[in-house]
């Protein structure tokens, strides 16, 4: 049984889909990481919160891995997410049991240099940019692909 450990301990709603995923007997979820002290050695909906990426070399010794739920802005979800593939974390998948996903094929995803075929997990797990992947990330077969806007200034 794969274990995770989520990082960003602050929606409700994340704890809510780790029971979910933890029903299901796909995964195990330890707990969670948050670098706000106010909240390391506590509980955040049931769920133990460790502490910061203080303790994130202890966990990649044991193999979990790791799903950035870090939601306040992209850059801090990319920062964040940068500072564990660094540190030599695997990324894992955090999708709810209810969706299915018979349906989605992978696309070429905007990365540097690339042209293979990836989907947006793997390209995430390269460390790709979230927001270079969405761009052509996983689409359904026959969805129409809505062009892309680009504002720029002169």
């Amino acid at each position: 049984m794969r274990k995770l450990i989520l990082l960003g301990a602050n929606n409700p709603e994340a704890a809510r889909q780790a029971r979910a995923l933890m029903k299901c007997g796909a995964v195990h979820i330890e707990g969670f990481l948050d670098n706000d002290a106010a909240k390391h050695g506590t509980d955040f909906c049931g769920f133990p919160v460790f502490g910061g990426f203080e303790v994130l070399p202890e966990w990649i010794r044991r193999g979990v891995e790791f799903v950035n739920l870090i939601t306040r802005d992209t850059r801090t979800r990319h920062q964040t997410t940068r500072v564990m593939i660094r540190a030599g974390a695997k990324l894992g998948q955090f999708i709810h049991p209810s969706v299915d996903l018979t349906d989605v094929h992978p696309t070429r995803c905007n990365t540097p240099g690339s042209s293979s075929t990836r989907t947006q997990l793997q390209c995430q797990r390269r460390g790709y940019h979230q927001s270079r992947v969405l761009g052509r990330g996983l689409r359904l077969p026959g969805a129409r692909r809505q062009p892309v806007r680009q504002n720029y200034r002169r």
